[in-house]
């Protein structure tokens, strides 16, 4: 039995790497880019993967992500749940924030939903310092995602494996307030970002709308999972631990 680990984050993968002692009867191979990974795909029996990549120029993973963005513009089912289920039936509200979340996934930052969490920082009415200090980390978040843009390569992968019938589990540390972001003042809801993954069976419109906070959340072909918030990041090994249990699970 193989499983591909594919992270970028050095921290990260060295957890990763403590964590599969554990696991002595399996075998593991890590990798830190999407494309490394497409070419494995259907050589291993499964995946646990990141969703957050640096842009890569590969033709073939490129190709992959043109028609996950394309779900989003294409499918019926996917805006028909974000009108239900994130908006209210608002149907102005939910086109316009699939726009954006096609423009945010085409650039690969994340500007705008950073700049919407500094305009609900000025919301709450903290004083010039006070401000200053509650959006730092956000500011230095925004700078790194114009100089350094992700994109959510992982979320390929996932249907990727789903089709090619190998146990598969995304792992990241995507922040989400599920549907209580309905408002222009809010970040883009991470959730949004999945939702191609719905309509394959990854995942239920009931885990998409799930409150997961800040946690660690794991997406995979037996539901979604959220750790308590904050407790363990990808950093630490517990997190892969409980990653790996979940696609062996798979078996």
């Amino acid at each position: 039995m193989k499983i591909l680990v594919v992270e970028d984050k050095s921290e990260n993968l060295e957890a990763a790497k403590r964590a599969v002692l554990q696991f002595s009867e399996v075998e593991f191979e890590f990798l830190t880019s999407a494309s490394q990974a497409l070419g494995k795909i259907g050589k291993v029996d499964g995946i646990i993967t990141d969703l957050f990549f640096p842009q890569e120029y590969d033709e073939k993973l490129n190709q992959e992500y043109q028609f996950y963005i394309e779900r989003f513009t294409n499918s019926s089912t996917i805006f028909q749940v974000v009108v239900d289920e994130f908006y209210g039936n608002d149907i102005s509200q939910a086109t316009e924030r699939l726009q954006e979340v096609v423009q945010m996934m085409r650039e690969g930052n994340i500007q705008l939903s950073l700049q919407r969490v500094i305009e609900r920082v000025k919301s709450y009415g903290y004083k010039d310092e006070e401000f200053l200090v509650a959006t730092e980390s956000v500011r230095k978040a925004l700078e790194a995602s114009l100089s350094n843009p992700l994109f959510p390569y992982g979320a390929v992968l996932m249907l990727l494996a789903k089709a090619a019938g190998i146990s598969h589990v995304l792992i990241t540390d995507l922040h989400r307030h599920a549907n209580r972001y309905q408002t222009h003042s809010d970040s883009i809801d991470g959730m949004i970002l999945l939702l191609p993954l719905i309509e394959e069976g990854v995942m239920t419109v009931q885990q998409a709308i799930v409150d997961g906070d800040g946690s660690t959340t794991y997406v995979g072909k037996h539901g979604l999972v959220c750790e308590e918030p904050f407790t363990s990041g990808k950093e630490n090994p517990k997190s892969w631990v409980r990653a790996i249990r979940k696609v062996l699970a798979q078996f």
